[in-house]
């Protein structure tokens, strides 16, 4: 999962806060996309670690953030202000991590084929919405996701890190000196 939070998901808005001109956005567009994120600061359940915050921190958001992003406010905050070719672009993500992410295992397993379709398509397609410098080993590393998932026959999150990054936090603090 960090793959895809770290890697992918903090790449595309990379992009589209300063990458080449042709998927960067504007700085209106930018300034009404934070203002919409932290517009929802405060209003999402005290189950999500975090709320969601500025662009202009995006350096500094962890993996859930980025996580956060991708499964919830992304589809609603991009819709104003990408154009339409990136924003049919980015769904294809958001509904292949939805899948994958699903502890219902019926239901991934009925879908797993077409959320891989969907991640080639993202990759594929990220070189014309994006530029062709976009899909890096990140990127690419998508279209093996479904391996992973077929060969532990689990979800994305039962094999995701985020458990032991939360707890990471006790351990430091454990730790008086070296």
């Amino acid at each position: 999962m960090h793959l895809v939070c770290l890697g992918v998901m903090r790449r595309l808005l990379t992009y589209l806060l300063s990458g080449p001109f042709n998927c960067r956005l504007s700085y209106p567009l930018r300034t009404r996309l934070s203002d919409s994120l932290m517009s929802w600061n405060g209003h999402f359940p005290s189950e999500f670690t975090r709320q969601p915050c500025s662009l202009t921190e995006l350096k500094r958001w962890k993996a859930t953030e980025l996580r956060l992003f991708l499964l919830y406010a992304g589809p609603v905050v991009l819709k104003k202000v990408m154009s339409d070719i990136a924003y049919t672009h980015f769904p294809s993500l958001h509904v292949a991590m939805t899948i994958f992410l699903t502890e219902n295992d019926a239901f991934r397993t009925q879908f797993t084929a077409y959320a891989s379709e969907l991640l080639e398509y993202f990759v594929q397609a990220s070189q014309n919405v994006y530029s062709s410098t976009f899909p890096v080993y990140n990127v690419h590393s998508l279209l093996h996701l479904k391996e992973d998932i077929e060969f532990m026959k689990c979800s994305l999150n039962e094999i995701s890190a985020f458990l032991f990054e939360n707890y990471l936090r006790t351990l430091k603090r454990s730790v008086r000196n070296a």
